[in-house]
């Protein structure tokens, strides 16, 4: 099995000064899309299988958020730098708080109808240049409707593509645009839930102590057994990284 953070590289997993970054991309003059994931133990483990809807999007990625708390803390561990945690959602809401990032071209595509509808409404309250949003009906992963989000992002002349159709479609959706054009292209899978209010954010502390799939899963019951899987792998790189260090 493949070590994921070895083979993503170190220096696609911290985004420390992110806004900067992404403000330099926008200002330079740039043809090409600015690409970025939120990574879960999940599709951690999905990429170490060399699963193939996961593996090339996030070997041609710009940059890889650590999405779970044991994940940052792995690539804290593999990586030996010192930076803060920022997930999907914080980063999305931290770019859409930010003065002149907000002010950029805003595209959201994913989501239930509902929480794009909310979504709507508090970029409307938030003063966010939304140019389009959409709810795009569900299909099967290799029925995702690429050429039409390609026409989209040209049409409304999109500086950020925020897609939450969740992990490994949003992965697959974005590895396959054909947009050579200065554009941030970003799978933040639940971000759009809590920026509309959908889903709550889990209380500081509980986050800190990796606590927070207890509280996203006692609200999505349903996918649980998602993540029984991909804890114990992530578990177990971090018992060797440490055993690997003792000796």
């Amino acid at each position: 099995m493949i070590n994921p953070l070895t083979e993503i590289g170190k220096d696609k997993l911290c985004l420390a000064n992110f806004k900067e970054e992404l403000q330099d991309y926008l200002e330079d003059n740039q043809s090409s899309p600015y690409v970025i994931y939120a990574s879960d133990a999940r599709v951690l483990l999905l990429f170490a299988e060399a699963n193939k809807f996961i593996y090339k999007p996030y070997l041609q990625a710009s940059k890889i958020l650590a999405d779970g708390r044991p994940v940052y803390w792995l690539v804290k561990s593999i990586t030996k730098s010192s930076f803060e945690q920022v997930t999907g959602p914080e980063f999305m809401i931290s770019v859409l708080s930010d003065v002149r990032l907000k002010r950029q071209r805003h595209m959201f595509y994913g989501g239930h109808s509902k929480t794009i509808e909310l979504l709507k409404r508090r970029c409307q309250k938030d003063g966010i240049n939304l140019v389009y949003a959409e709810s795009p009906p569900f299909c099967d992963i290799e029925d995702l409707e690429i050429t039409s989000v390609e026409d989209k992002i040209r049409k409304f002349d999109v500086d950020f593509f925020w897609c939450g159709l969740g992990a490994p479609k949003q992965e697959y959706l974005i590895y396959q645009l054909n947009c050579n054009r200065k554009v941030v292209m970003t799978g933040v899978g639940l971000a759009f839930d809590y920026y509309a209010g959908t889903v709550k954010k889990s209380p500081a502390v509980v986050s800190k102590l990796g606590l927070e799939w207890l509280v996203r899963y006692s609200q999505q019951p349903k996918r649980v057994g998602r993540f029984i899987r991909p804890f114990f792998f992530v578990l177990k790189l971090l018992i060797v990284d440490r055993i690997t260090k003792v000796k």
